[in-house]
């Protein structure tokens, strides 16, 4: 389910680059400094969806739902900071990103009995 159209948009950022951020920030000269650090491009959760499906090779519908209050519409960082202080830059691709998550769900998927089964 969706909560919302489906328009909203958000910054998705893959591991590798959260990682790299904080080891370049861990040896940074920079002290104390508050960073954001983000993907560094927006997408619709359509737009999610819509890559889901070429990448899974699967169609699937959707429900959408009522917006949940309080919910915000559009998310994005502001990196600039993150780029001039530690040489910050998101090096994925969304469905590069994407694929690796998929193919690591389902080469684990005894990780996710729980959530699956909703036990």
């Amino acid at each position: 389910s969706i909560f919302g159209n489906g328009e909203q948009t958000r910054d998705f950022t893959y591991v590798d680059d959260i990682v790299k951020a904080t080891i370049n920030a861990a040896t940074s000269d920079s002290v104390g400094e508050i960073l954001n650090v983000g993907g560094g491009s927006v997408f619709s959760l359509s737009q999610i969806i819509e890559f889901m499906k070429e990448i899974t090779e699967k169609e699937f519908e959707i429900d959408f739902s009522a917006e949940q209050k309080g919910d915000v519409k559009h998310t994005s960082a502001d990196i600039s900071k993150a780029e001039k202080l530690i040489n910050y830059k998101s090096n994925t691709d969304i469905k590069y990103g994407l694929t690796q998550q998929y193919e690591y769900i389902k080469t684990n998927l005894n990780l996710y009995d729980g959530i699956i089964n909703h036990t």
